[in-house]
């Protein structure tokens, strides 16, 4: 009995590595996908436009997500909200089937030259800029695996943690706006180095909370 419940665990672990593995890459290639076609819409200076509106679609994602699947998980059950995710996917399989046009722009002409990403790297500036985003990013992502993790373990449900996941996402979705008043009145770095400051004085304090009130506007101040 031990063994075939290990084989079955074994089993359950292979196919959810398998699940991540092709919804990880298929993200990596819808992302830069998307993110090309935002860039050649349009004229040059539409592309901040572009870019912006592209970033609140993913705020709004973020939000609506982790939402849904809190509130699916408690009342559905795992495996009908995974299978309910599948129809999120197929409307844009659908949009994009009937109307292939929208992803259609213009390639840009360049000039043939040898080029590298070393060469970005040479850049100090640049290279401090990507080093910095990187490490935001990653604190992002271990930030959205480990407010479930902990979660569960002071015993919330899978709808309050979505909405201290989705608590996160709306503070993105506002800080899009709030931005450029902050960048007419302050330096760039200044706000980076200031918020970073706060947000990683509010990692420090997260773990401590139990108070489902006091974990939400944690998470809102991270995001």
């Amino acid at each position: 009995m031990l063994f075939r419940s290990a084989g079955f665990l074994l089993r359950e672990l292979a196919g959810l590595f398998v699940v991540s593995i092709l919804v990880g890459a298929s993200f990596v290639f819808f992302n830069v996908s998307v993110q090309n076609v935002a860039g050649g819409i349009g004229r040059p200076e539409h592309r901040a436009r572009n870019f912006s509106i592209l970033a609140i679609g993913y705020s709004v994602s973020a939000f609506i997500g982790p939402m849904f699947a809190g509130l699916s998980i408690d009342h559905n059950g795992y495996a009908a909200t995974f299978l309910s995710f599948v129809f999120f996917a197929l409307i844009p399989v659908v949009l994009l089937t009937a109307r292939p046009k929208l992803v259609h722009v213009a390639a840009a002409s360049h000039a043939e030259e040898k080029r590298s990403t070393l060469d970005l790297l040479r850049d100090a500036p640049l290279r401090n800029l990507i080093l910095t985003s990187g490490l935001c990013v990653a604190s992002a992502e271990l930030f959205a695996f480990y407010v479930p993790v902990f979660s569960h373990s002071i015993g919330l449900s899978a709808t309050t943690i979505g909405l201290i996941l989705g608590a996160y996402a709306a503070a993105v979705f506002v800080t899009r706006f709030i931005l450029p008043a902050m960048l007419r009145r302050w330096r760039a770095d200044q706000i980076m180095s200031t918020l970073v400051l706060v947000a990683a004085l509010a990692f420090a304090i997260f773990p401590l909370l139990r108070s489902v009130y006091l974990l939400i506007a944690m998470a809102f101040v991270i995001g």
